[in-house]
């Protein structure tokens, strides 16, 4: 059985299918199943999703007659056979890493639901969107107490950007409400809430939410449904947090909870200038293709940087670091202590004035202390122990990529020879 399985359902995708699928089934997470529902559409959606079938065979499609997208994720949930549901919808995308991310953090933090941030994507301008800004294990009463200040937040509603344990689902019989045409995702979620322990929030985005005048939200949350889902969902929004709390504790939030009236969603939006807004594409380290097949020690060594610099990248996006600021930390991982800047700044390819900038800032950010009085020696910090917990993810997982395909026995061979080359290049090299 696979480890995870992902449900998407399809309607009309045939513009931006492929796209979608595409991040699918190029995740480095390998062990999932997608389950594709093709919800009666009238377009060349079924055609695309049989080509991939095709080619990938953790593919699992399902053509129906129109009954809308709630009956779709059911039939999903039917269907599932994995550990754990994701859910995708086919206008949007998602991260290369962000299965890896879910399933490791839900099974780091032995949580029963995950929630990340995610980019707001309209044209080609994308920002980071997210309400709960630090990595952070909480029981669902804490979780309330966030989702209360702003009730109406995509973050909170809807599906994408969540895991969950099919577990769960199944034992209390958790389903979407056919009869609902909007906020169902978000009915859903408070349901399966109510039922579990614990949730981990993580500020990593895992999920490229793309602005679609067909997309299933924006149909839902047009302005003239906004007030019918209201006082629809109110009496599920109240009936919630009375499950959740005492009498007492329920009077305290009563205003909070009458504010779900009342708000409106502020992650809806992507403006362009703001600080945090970037162009699609800058999210991320740029890697450039190159002609030559084949490969040479250039473009080898390119391609291995660029891998290691993009796991790197991912830990600073975690940690609000900057890729330069993760080396030093990575640095010191190994090294324990900075007592030569000449020899740090070599390491990270920076001048001696920008990496004392950038440990003083460190310093700040209470990841490094500064020792000694004579002669300073900078230490790592208690502070700094996730982040490097963090490195050490992120160089298995670069690892994982250059052994893929390969048995147990061909990895051991794999690590033997690189540590065999490295010694020969270290050897014969001079040391200052």
């Amino acid at each position: 059985m696979p480890k995870v399985s992902i449900i998407m359902p399809v309607y009309n995708g045939e513009k931006v299918l492929k796209k979608c699928l595409d991040s699918i089934l190029k995740q480095e997470y390998k062990d999932f199943e997608l389950i594709c529902i093709n919800d009666g559409s009238k377009d060349n959606s079924l055609n695309i999703i049989n080509q991939y079938v095709k080619k990938d065979k953790r593919i699992i499609i399902v053509d129906k007659e129109n009954s809308g997208v709630s009956d779709s994720r059911n039939m999903g949930l039917d269907i599932a056979s994995g550990e754990y549901i994701q859910f995708v919808d086919c206008d949007d995308y998602i991260t290369r890493d962000s299965t890896k991310i879910f399933v490791r953090e839900i099974e780091k933090n032995n949580a029963d639901m995950v929630i990340s941030k995610f980019y707001r994507v309209v044209d080609d301008i994308l920002s980071i969107k997210g309400d709960i800004d630090k990595n952070k294990l909480m029981d669902k009463q804490t979780f309330a107490d966030y989702m209360s200040k702003n009730p109406a937040d995509y973050y909170y509603g809807v599906l994408w950007n969540k895991f969950f344990k099919r577990s769960i689902i199944n034992k209390y019989n958790l389903r979407f409400d056919k009869t609902l045409n909007w906020c169902e995702d978000f009915i859903f979620n408070l349901e399966y809430i109510i039922h579990i322990e614990n949730i981990v929030s993580i500020l990593l985005p895992t999920y490229y939410y793309v602005k679609n005048e067909g997309s299933l939200v924006s149909i839902n949350l047009k302005p003239q449904n906004i007030v019918r889902m209201k006082l629809s969902v109110i009496e599920y929004y109240e009936d919630f947090y009375k499950k959740l709390y005492q009498d007492d504790d329920i009077k305290k939030r009563k205003n909070a909870v009458n504010k779900f009236l009342f708000d409106y969603s502020k992650d809806e939006f992507t403006f362009p200038l703001l600080p945090g807004t970037k162009k699609v594409g800058e999210e991320d380290i740029k890697v450039y293709k190159h002609s030559d097949a084949r490969g040479n020690l250039f473009l080898n060594y390119y391609y291995m940087n660029k891998l290691l610099d993009r796991y790197l990248f991912t830990v600073g996006k975690q940690f609000k670091l900057d890729l330069n600021e993760v080396k030093i930390l990575a640095y010191m991982k190994y090294s324990k202590t900075i007592e030569d800047l000449r020899e740090v700044s070599d390491f990270i390819g920076c001048s001696q004035i920008t990496l004392y900038g950038m440990i003083q800032i460190m310093i700040v950010k209470k990841y490094i202390k500064s020792v000694g009085s004579e002669k300073i020696i900078y230490e790592l910090t208690k502070n700094a122990d996730k982040v490097i917990k963090a490195i050490d993810d992120v160089v298995n997982d670069f690892y994982e990529v250059c052994g893929y395909g390969l048995n147990d026995k061909e990895k051991e061979m794999y690590l033997t020879f690189y540590k065999n080359t490295l010694n020969n290049i270290k050897n014969n090299l001079g040391y200052v």
